[in-house]
């Protein structure tokens, strides 16, 4: 299956939105950052690119979703963990959750689409996130998730407890987009900070372009709508989205190498790719 758009680039590049965009697109999308790696990425993020979208931290950890730069926070276990956190045991996060579930599923009640962003081997992020995944299936949603896999040296316990938690939000999700932080280790000189800035560039170009489905008008496409991406990533497995940009004559080729070149992406060899969706941004020339 395949999609293609052409569209030229927006005078302005600090919005993807445009006046009127979130009244001219019905689709209502969320994304919800869970637990404390979650909200960490969330609070780095310029959440700004696209006002149609809705963000939203849970956590269990009440000190650190007050340091959650999200203007949407939502304290969850007051009563088993009482604003503590989970202690890192999925278990306790999995109980959490099935207790906050009235609660969630609120939340989850006026989305069409969810993007779940953890990361994975403590409490919060590896035990909430296939609860709320599995809530929202039950009430039709397309629930998309974006986890974050732990560095090796963080020890084989936690390495376990995130596998283990992959494997759950595998069953339950539409499409699994997992990035490593082992996989910036492998770059020389670069600092943890710049490649925590390229986890969060490769989150940032994945929002971009789901919202770039919905929220504008292509020059050249083919009726692409919601209910084509729906059937598109519905039970498909692993996703990947990357991003290229090019100048001069050698543009095309320089963005396609950029795209594929990124070293946070899980890795998805091409002859196993069951659907391809292909977004051309260009100037007026």
């Amino acid at each position: 299956m395949e999609f293609f758009m052409i569209e030229f680039e927006p005078d302005s590049s600090s919005s993807l939105s445009s006046p009127g965009a979130e009244e001219n697109s019905s689709i209502r999308i969320k994304v919800l950052g869970i637990g404390g790696a979650g909200c960490n990425i969330l609070s780095r993020l310029r959440c700004s690119l696209l006002n149609e979208i809705k963000f939203i931290a849970l956590n269990t950890d009440r000190k650190s979703l007050a340091e959650c730069k999200i203007k949407k926070r939502v304290q969850l276990g007051e009563n088993i963990s009482g604003g503590w956190g989970t202690g890192g045991d999925p278990e306790i996060g999995r109980q959490i959750a099935l207790e906050e579930k009235t609660r969630l599923k609120k939340i989850l009640e006026d989305a069409d689409l969810l993007l779940l962003i953890s990361g994975l081997g403590k409490g919060t992020g590896t035990g909430v996130s296939p609860v709320i995944a599995q809530l929202a299936k039950e009430m039709g949603k397309l629930v998309l998730a974006f986890s974050v896999l732990p560095f090796h040296f963080e020890g084989n316990e936690r390495l376990s407890r995130a596998k283990k938690g992959l494997q759950d939000l595998e069953k339950v999700v539409d499409a699994l987009m997992v990035v490593s932080n082992n996989d910036l280790l492998k770059e020389k000189d670069v600092s943890l900070k710049e490649g925590l800035k390229e986890i969060d560039g490769v989150l940032e170009d994945t929002i971009k372009a789901i919202g770039g489905l919905f929220f504008r008008s292509p020059l050249i496409g083919m009726g692409l709508d919601f209910a084509d991406v729906k059937a598109f990533l519905k039970k498909r497995g692993y996703m990947q989205v990357a991003v290229g940009k090019g100048k001069g004559k050698e543009a095309a080729t320089n963005a396609v190498k950029e795209a594929i070149s990124s070293p946070t992406q899980y890795k998805i060899s091409f002859e196993k790719v069951k659907g391809l969706i292909f977004n051309i941004r260009g100037g007026k020339n």
